[in-house]
């Protein structure tokens, strides 16, 4: 019988179940998708890691004077696996043609390297993940060059510098585990050996990288303080550790934010669940009694509607789970295509597995609490259809009051609902209006579920839309630990490189079309660490109270004898505020006092701000910000400049920021849209699901309002106008959130990675119309749709 029951009950409402097990499909397709893509990201990266076998610990210098020297400590050293240096020659942007484009992209921030392949570790893969290899006259471009350069396989990379020409086929496209994120300003090219040479006696700088192979990649620390202590050539340290966060935040935010929206939309599931209980309750609810009356007890009455919405649920989430693969594989194909797609394992199944069983515990679990209610409903009140206990018998009671209030203000506008409504004061004219409105007033507690999921909707559409924004506007670069400028000019090492530094000083103080600029100059030095080992710590000196960034404590650096830290190097070394900090400068301690703590993305966020000396030979690169007065050609000058500095690199902020993030915002981009259009779809459930629910539960008040001579369309008004208070009410407290608890839950997510406290910078026509619009699109259509059903209230009861 219990099979037949729930058959048959399935079978009477067939488009709510419908819609429920649609809704919660979405839900477990998210969450399962989101865990999918994490199982993805972090297979893809330890199989591609194991094929590219990437150092543990390495230098970035400008010369290595003396091999045999890294030679002999590497082999007394008995953390030394494997040592290799690798040269690397970098060559000017300026200088490099891609493709079929007559113009090199000289403005680019990316930081050209040609290379040959390693001979141990740190291998070119190739797209199969396998180490790539190139013929004389071929190029293997890194991926980031397929969406950054429109690069494919057959077109030509020249080299022109002066009167010198090269002339590269690209023959395929190479995965680099040190260089493949957006974020890592360098990238590499792979050539042949007798290219690379030829390219190295006509053009430009070579850089080297002290590699190394540790038996204990967790002794890092300690093995840096021995490389140092040894005197070996230092500039630029890179860990295994950051190497991984890098690679790990192109695919992380997009994952993390589709976890946050599966569990909104879990919340949002629990709440439409409810809905839909309550929903039927209060449809079958002489039928619940009859069911009491002829001895079945509650327990089995509940079983009965448990077995329904744990069948539903069991469903959907079955559903969710299948289409999470396909779902979250569209999401991964960016991891595929740097770090290639992982091996098959039992977690690429089993965490989307958890995912989506989890939603089904939520809901199962939200089912049995509001089923509980059953016990309330009174076998003889709800036969003969009186005043029944619990929620149904409560909502009957208010449903009576409300009728007869809208029955006293048809026959009198002097009556009480006139007083409240203040229509005589003209605030609400229009009877019906008004009356949709107090209904909202009167039945709070009944509305206030819709009023949270509209809430939970446009929180979902606002904070990745409001980030999105954020990332794209120049102000972003604050985070990045550069500071709000129009341009930014970069000299890496070269020869003759404080001469250029100081000319182009001149240049810039000379030049009435720069408002204000500052130099910086970023610097190798040695600090030691909470276990007392030094460490290399890159510091940037000058003027910080020009173009200065966000600081989450404190403030800049104004004296010699202060110093300021990235967020992650004072967790590093355990500093705040009023700490002191010692950092060895020209060979002798100096004990400074950290003044505050800013926020990094760059430079796997581990940077400081002091005003120090500094020897030539410890400078990693030398950087100026720049303003341009008003009423200068912006994009003129940066090419005036490209020009006088060369080979420096100048670089429009807001480009720097585009090319810094480019893969990131791609997908954060795919993800806005898609929570957009389902925030949308929830938002139009939701008020149906509502309506039918309201419906059920007003039959006799309609019936007396259409006695009483309100038509089917003054009735809709009602109703229309309860919808859009409640929608009004959930956009207000909705956009309130997004700019509050949005920007801490973005903090908390951005805190790893260097930043912590991020304000939104919101458009308004995206966070204040767009938004809203679409919403309220969504919400009118559906209450246009349910409200039809208005028209066969009446006849329904009479016949009753």
């Amino acid at each position: 019988m219990l099979k037949k029951m729930l058959r048959n009950d399935i079978g009477r409402n067939k488009a709510i179940n419908i819609l429920l097990c649609l809704f919660v499909t979405v839900a477990s397709m998210l969450v399962a998708g989101a865990f999918y893509i994490i199982s993805e990201m972090l297979g893809s990266m330890d199989a591609f890691f194991e094929d590219a076998v990437p150092p543990h610990y390495m230098q970035m210098v400008t010369d290595v004077a003396d091999q045999s020297a890294i030679d002999s400590f590497s082999a007394a050293h008995p953390l030394v696996l494997s040592q290799q240096t690798l040269e690397m020659l970098g060559i000017d942007n300026s200088f490099i043609y891609y493709g079929a484009n007559p113009e090199p992209y000289a403005g680019s921030v990316m930081e050209n390297s040609f290379v040959t392949q390693s001979p141990s570790f740190d291998y070119l893969l190739d797209l199969n993940n396998l180490p790539a290899a190139v013929g004389p006259g071929e190029i293997a471009a890194p991926i980031y060059a397929i969406d950054a350069y429109g690069l494919k396989v057959g077109d030509d990379i020249i080299i022109r510098d002066g009167h010198f020409e090269a002339k590269f086929v690209v023959s395929g496209f190479i995965r680099d585990a040190q260089m493949n994120a957006s974020l890592v300003s360098s990238k590499r090219f792979l050539v042949h050996e007798d290219d690379y040479n030829r390219l190295k006696e006509h053009t430009g700088e070579v850089e080297y990288m002290v590699e190394f192979l540790l038996a204990d990649p967790s002794k890092t620390i300690e093995f840096e303080t021995d490389y140092l202590a040894a005197g070996l050539p230092s500039g630029i340290a890179i860990t295994l550790p950051i190497i991984r966060l890098m690679n790990a935040m192109t695919g992380g935010l997009p994952a993390v934010v589709l976890i946050f929206t599966g569990a909104m939309l879990i919340l949002i599931a629990a709440m439409c669940l409810r809905f839909t209980i309550v929903a039927t309750l209060e449809e079958e609810y002489r039928e619940i009694g009859v069911m009491k009356a002829i001895g079945l007890a509650p327990r089995y009455i509940g079983k009965l509607y448990k077995s329904k919405y744990n069948m539903l649920s069991g469903v959907a989430c079955a559903a969710g789970f299948f289409m999470s693969l396909l779902f979250g594989a569209l999401f991964a194909q960016s991891i595929s295509l740097y770090m290639g797609s992982a091996a098959a394992s039992i977690w690429s199944a089993a965490l989307p597995l958890i995912g989506a069983a989890s939603v089904y515990a939520i809901v199962a679990g939200q089912c049995s609490l509001v089923l509980r209610k059953l016990r309330n409903v009174s076998a003889v009140e709800a036969i003969r259809g009186g005043a029944a206990t619990g929620v149904a018998g409560r909502a009957a009671r208010v449903t009576e009051r409300t009728a007869g209030v809208a029955g006293r203000a048809a026959r009198s506008e002097a009556g009480g609902l006139r007083r409240i409504l203040s229509v005589r004061r003209g605030l609400i004219p229009n009877i019906n209006i008004a009356l949709g409105a107090r209904d909202v007033i009167v039945r709070l507690r009944h509305y206030i579920t819709p009023i949270m999921v509209f809430m939970l909707c446009t929180f979902l559409i606002i904070v990745p839309a409001n980030f999105l924004n954020t990332i794209n506007k120049p102000g972003f670069s604050g985070y990045m630990g550069i500071g709000q400028c129009d341009a930014l000019i970069t000299l890496r090492y070269s020869q003759n490189i404080d001469e250029r530094y100081a000319a182009a000083l001149e240049s810039l103080a000379a030049d009435g079309d720069v408002k204000a600029y500052s130099g910086r100059v970023t610097a190798s030095y040695k600090t030691p660490n909470s276990d007392g080992a030094y460490t290399n710590i890159n510091i940037q000196n000058g003027d910080f109270t020009v173009f200065p960034v966000p600081y989450i404590q404190g403030s800049a650096p104004s004296s010699d004898s202060e110093i300021a830290l990235s967020l992650l190097n004072a967790r590093e070394y355990e500093k705040s505020p009023g700490d002191i900090m010692e950092v060895i400068v020209g060979g002798e301690p100096l004990s400074l006092v950290v003044s505050g703590i800013y926020q990094d993305l760059t430079n796997g966020g581990r940077t400081a701000q002091a005003h120090l000396a500094y020897r030539p030979e410890n400078v990693l690169w030398y950087a100026v910000l720049l303003d341009f007065a008003d009423g200068a050609d912006a994009a003129q000058k940066r090419e005036q400049y490209s020009a006088m500095f060369s080979p420096a690199k100048v670089n429009g902020i807001a480009d720097y920021i585009q090319e810094s993030f480019a893969s990131t915002i791609k997908q954060l981009e795919t993800v806005t849209l898609a929570v957009s259009i389902i925030s949308a779809a929830v938002a139009a459930f939701i008020t149906a699901l509502f309506l039918k629910m309201i419906f059920a539960r007003d039959r006799r008040q309609i019936t007396i309002m259409k006695g009483l001579g309100f038509s089917s369309a003054h009735i809709r008004t009602q109703y229309i106008s309860a919808a859009a208070l409640s929608l009004l009410a959930g956009l207000a407290l909705g956009t309130i959130a997004a700019g509050t608890l949005g920007e801490m839950l973005i903090g908390a997510l951005m805190s790893g990675m260097g930043a912590s406290s991020i304000p939104f910078v919101v458009d308004p026509a995206i966070s204040y119309v767009a938004c809203p619009a679409m919403l309220a699109a969504a919400v009118l259509a559906a209450v246009l749709l349910s409200s039809r059903a208005i028209g066969r209230c009446g006849n329904y009861i009479i016949s009753e």
